[in-house]
């Protein structure tokens, strides 16, 4: 009897949150795994073997190289992609320092970049594989106060839309998840910019950063968000964007159909 190999799934930005809910779903569902992030994921209870951490930071040069070498020397294939990854910060636009914008999109973009270069070459040869952004409504309704990570999110799902085209000859399927607040550690991860750094936007940036706080912890389970992730890398017919919550699906949707202005003005309207 020939042994089934088991599917390898890389996550990446998995120590914490989504991530690591995420990678709990794929050891339940029997796939190796492999955690690259900064530090590591303590998942050794729910697995018998099938679970790796590979120290990575996406914004050291080279490091994503070596870590996806390392799976394919073992495995010689790579089927899951998952790039969760992410950093935000509050400060108004006219005061972010070019250092701090410029690693918002290092970690939460050109990471998913560098680790696409890497692991594309496998997946199209192998002439399959299964692609899954965490991304954000942020997005699509910006978060004011943090224009880095929502233009961040912005450029993912549009890249992930690009690349599904680019990709469908080779049965690489690509879907950027995008829920809206989830109750994590992300929230007191934030960089917040004090008072005196940002002088007379402080008190409407205290209060949007209050409110965004809120929705945050007020927000989603992330283990639902992680299991909207290994449904999508299960389904044959993936969407290319999905969101998740009742709640945020209709948001999504009411905001399709307004005009931009009124969109914004209710999006803004959160945060005051």
């Amino acid at each position: 009897m020939v042994e089934k190999i088991k599917p390898v799934a890389v996550v990446v930005g998995g120590s914490s949150g989504i991530g690591f809910f995420t990678l709990q779903r794929l050891i339940n569902k029997g796939y190796t795994v492999y955690n690259l992030s900064r530090t590591g994921a303590d998942l050794c209870k729910f697995c018998d073997g099938g679970f790796s951490n590979i120290c990575c930071d996406v914004a050291v040069e080279g490091s994503v190289a070596e870590a996806i070498a390392q799976i394919y020397k073992a495995h010689s294939r790579i089927d899951v992609l998952v790039y969760s990854a992410g950093a935000s910060l509050a400060c108004p636009l006219e005061h972010i320092t070019e250092s701090d914008f410029r690693r918002i999109f290092e970690v939460n973009y050109f990471g998913f970049i560098k680790t696409l270069w890497e692991a594309l070459p496998i997946m199209r040869r192998q002439k399959s594989g299964r692609i899954v952004v965490v991304s954000s409504l942020a997005g699509s309704f910006p978060v004011p106060f943090d224009a880095p990570y929502s233009a961040s999110k912005s450029a993912l799902d549009i890249t992930v839309r690009s690349l599904a085209l680019e990709l469908k000859p080779f049965n690489i399927k690509l879907t950027a998840v995008c829920p809206g607040g989830v109750s994590t550690a992300f929230t007191f991860k934030r960089k917040i910019y004090g008072e005196e750094a940002i002088g007379e936007y402080f008190d409407a940036q205290d209060k949007a950063c209050t409110r965004l706080a809120n929705i945050e912890q007020g927000g989603l389970d992330p283990m639902d968000v992680a299991t909207r992730i290994v449904d999508v890398i299960e389904s044959k017919n993936p969407p290319i964007t999905t969101t998740v919550g009742i709640s945020n699906r209709a948001f999504r949707a009411v905001n399709k159909i307004l005009p931009i202005g009124v969109a914004d003005w209710i999006n803004g309207t959160m945060y005051r």
